[in-house]
C-alpha cells in the first residue's frame, strides 16, 4: 500500500496497462487489508474509485479474476459511504464474475459484504443466507479470522431476530476462532449485547467494559462506549449513562448510533429537567434521523437484484430473437438459392429442347 501511495502521483504518467496494473493491485490491497477502507482518504490524493473503474474498462472481457476484485473492492468502498444502490451493484458484478475462478476468500469475503448490505437494509433473512455461505467458503479455505468476522455480524443479525442463544453462541465462537485484538474486542461487546437481552445485566455490563480494553477501528469504540450508557440507562443509572455516552460522541461514530445517543441523552436531560439541553440534542437526534431517512430511502439489495435478473433476462430474450432472425434469414437464403439453382436448370433443360 505504501508503494501505491507513492506511485500515485506518476499515475497521468504510466502506460495503459500500467494503470491497469496499479487499479488491480489497489483493488487487491483494500481487499486483503480490509481496514485500509476505513483510513484510505489519508493517504491517496484522488477517489480510489477512478483507478479501480480504469482497470475494469481495460480488463473487460478480458479477464474475469481482476475485474471481480475491482468490483469488489468498489462495492466495498461505496458499503462504507452507506451508498447502497451503487455498493450493491457492484458487488453482484463481483459475484457475477467470481463464478468463472475459484478462490475460497474471496467468495468469503464477497458473501460476507453482501450479508452485511442486506443486514444494513433490513432483509434479515437475506443477510443470513449470504452470511452462511461465507462462513462455508471460509471453511473450505480453513480462514477462521474471516469466519470470526462473519460469527461477530451474525451475532446482531441474530439478536435482531430474536434469536438470543443463538446470538450468545455466534459471538462465542468468534472470540474463540480469532487472535485479532481488534476481533476479540468486538466479540466481548458481542458477548455483552447478547447477555444484555437475555436480561444477564451484570454478565452484559462485564463484558461491555472488558471490552473498551481491546484495540478499535473505525466507528467500534464508540460502539462499545453507546452499549454500556445503555447497560446503565436500563438499570436507571442516569449518571453513568450520561457519561458514558457523551464518551462516545466523541469517537467516530456511526449514524445510527450517534443518533441512539442523542435519544438518551435528551432523555436523561428531561429527567433533570434541564429543558434546553433536552432540545439541543432533541435537534440533533432530528439532524440524524433526517440523515437515516435518506439512507435508508435507497433501493434495498431485492429490489435491485430483480432488476438485474429481469434486465438480464431481457438481454436473452433479446439474444434468443436475434438468434431466431438471424435463423430465418439463413433458412429464407437457402431456400432462395436453391429455388434459384432448380430455375436455372430448368432453364438450361428447356434451352436444351430448343437445341434439338
Amino acid at each position: 500500500m505504501k508503494s501505491l501511495v507513492e506511485l500515485e502521483p506518476h499515475y497521468d504518467e504510466m502506460t495503459d496497462l500500467q494503470k491497469a496494473v496499479y487499479g488491480t493491485t489497489l483493488a487487491e490491497q483494500l481487499i486483503d487489508n480490509v481496514r485500509f477502507i476505513y483510513e484510505y482518504q489519508e493517504y491517496l490524493e484522488k477517489d480510489p474509485v477512478i483507478y479501480l473503474d480504469f482497470a475494469i474498462e481495460y480488463y473487460q472481457n478480458k479477464d474475469s479474476r481482476k475485474n471481480a476484485y475491482c468490483y469488489l473492492a468498489k462495492g466495498m468502498l461505496y458499503k462504507e459511504k452507506r451508498l447502497y444502490k451503487d455498493a450493491t451493484e457492484n458487488l453482484l458484478e463481483a459475484l457475477e464474475h467470481s463464478n468463472h475462478f475459484t478462490n475460497n476468500n474471496f467468495s468469503g469475503l464477497l458473501y460476507f459484504q453482501l450479508g452485511s448490505l442486506a443486514a444494513f437494509q433490513n432483509d434479515r433473512e437475506k443477510s443470513l443466507e449470504y452470511y452462511l455461505k461465507g462462513i462455508d467458503f471460509y471453511r473450505l479455505e480453513g480462514n477462521t479470522e474471516g469466519e470470526a468476522k462473519i460469527q461477530n455480524s451474525l451475532s446482531w443479525l441474530y439478536t435482531a431476530l430474536e434469536r438470543d442463544e443463538e446470538a450468545l453462541a455466534a459471538s462465542q465462537q468468534a472470540l474463540q476462532l480469532t487472535n485479532d485484538p481488534i476481533r476479540k474486542g468486538d466479540a466481548l461487546l458481542d458477548i455483552g449485547n447478547s447477555y444484555f437481552f437475555l436480561n444477564q445485566l451484570d454478565s452484559a455490563l462485564y463484558y461491555a467494559r472488558l471490552s473498551l480494553e481491546y484495540p478499535y477501528i473505525s466507528t467500534t469504540q464508540a460502539a462499545r462506549y453507546k452499549k454500556i450508557a445503555n447497560i446503565y440507562a436500563y438499570i436507571n443509572n442516569y449518571d453513568s449513562a450520561y457519561h458514558y455516552a457523551k464518551i462516545a460522541l466523541e469517537y467516530p461514530i456511526d449514524i445510527y448510533f450517534e443518533s441512539e445517543c442523542y435519544s438518551l441523552l435528551s432523555t436523561i436531560a428531561a429527567d433533570r429537567g434541564n429543558k434546553s439541553e433536552m432540545i439541543y440534542y432533541l435537534n440533533l437526534m432530528k439532524a440524524t434521523q433526517d440523515s437515516i431517512i435518506k439512507i435508508e430511502s435507497q433501493p434495498n439489495m431485492h429490489i435491485l437484484e430483480q432488476i438485474r435478473l429481469s434486465d438480464k433476462k431481457t438481454l436473452q430474450v433479446t439474444a434468443q430473437r436475434s438468434y431466431l432472425l438471424y435463423a430465418i434469414i439463413f433458412i429464407v437464403l437457402i431456400s432462395n438459392l436453391i429455388v434459384i439453382r432448380l430455375y436455372r436448370n430448368h432453364q438450361q433443360k428447356k434451352e436444351r429442347s430448343k437445341c434439338i
